[in-house]
């Protein structure tokens, strides 16, 4: 594992401590700051592909032809095993 150095403005120190208090520590905070924007920043380039996709019906996802099987399978409650209805 590698360390970084930032230097830090009073802006920084601001959110730095606000961010430190919620997550117990500065380490803590930057590492939480820093993943919270890069899955932001996937997310928001995935964002187009996601919306093309979900609206074409040749990608949605389809049933596999077992779901029905597995679906057709229920918990008994009083006993807690695997019943066919």
């Amino acid at each position: 594992m590698s360390s970084l150095n930032v230097r830090t403005d009073a802006d920084m120190e601001r959110a730095l401590q606000a961010l430190s208090a919620q997550k117990g520590s500065r380490t803590e905070a930057v590492r939480y700051a820093l993943l919270r924007t890069y899955r932001e920043t996937v997310d928001s380039r995935l964002g187009p592909f996601v919306s093309r996709f979900s609206a074409d019906e040749d990608h949605r996802a389809r049933p596999r032809p077992d779901a029905q099987a597995r679906s057709d399978l229920t918990l008994s409650q009083s006993h807690g095993a695997i019943v066919e209805e």
